[in-house]
């Protein structure tokens, strides 16, 4: 039902197994290479969420899907860093996990740009979106921002931090609006160590879509 769904709404290739044993047997080939894995928790040779666990070990981003829930199994699965879990309990739930891949889908043709000046943090905002199939590209500096937004204007978003040597945030939020408006590229605005209320109000009214307090 779920492949048929999926080939149905994306076109998308899909291979089913049922048992861990099967995936393992798949993946051993160097020539089947999978974007994404919808896994079950309990599987004939898995009953503890192991085929998850093998799946993100290999670096294939999972969605969970299972009918059994509990709050231990929600800090378990999220422990694994796993992309999304769907409780298989209404028929809705079908409808939005294919919702889910449709998005990821589309993910690997969109292009994030993070601007840090901590090494770090870039890092860490990077393997988020990564993980979710984005194109992320990394700046330093809002002028390093202002340049690559030049040399590639298919960019649809950019993530960037208020506290920046030179040129701070909100204003490298004016600089952008000033070619590109809201249709053409989204905007979101972090920062640490302050208060959320005023920060966000600037950079929202100066041409940000959002504005997210770290960490």
């Amino acid at each position: 039902i779920v492949s048929k769904a999926i080939v149905e709404r994306i076109g998308a290739e899909v291979v089913a197994v049922e048992t861990l044993a099967e995936a393992r047997e798949l993946l051993e080939n160097p020539q089947n290479l999978f974007h994404l894995a919808l896994v079950d928790i309990i599987l004939p040779d898995s009953s503890e969420g192991e085929a998850a666990e093998y799946l993100m070990q290999k670096r294939i981003p999972c969605i969970v899907f299972t009918s059994f829930y509990s709050e231990d199994l929600r800090k378990m699965i999220l422990d694994w860093n796993v992309m999304d879990y769907v409780i298989k309990d209404t028929p809705s739930s079908l409808s939005y996990l294919v919702d889910i891949v449709e998005r990821v889908h589309r993910n690997r043709e969109t292009k994030i740009l993070v601007v840090d000046d901590s090494k770090t943090s870039r890092m860490h905002v990077r393997s988020l979106l990564t993980g979710y199939q984005c194109q992320v590209i990394e700046a330093s500096t809002a002028k390093e921002a202002l340049d690559t937004l030049e040399a590639s204007p298919d960019i649809r978003l950019v993530i960037t931090d208020y506290f920046m040597p030179g040129m701070n945030g909100v204003e490298l939020v004016q600089e952008i609006r000033k070619k590109f408006d809201r249709e053409q590229l989204a905007i979101i605005g972090i920062a640490s160590g302050v208060s959320r209320g005023a920060l966000s109000a600037e950079f929202i009214k100066l041409g940000a879509n959002d504005f997210l307090k770290k960490p």
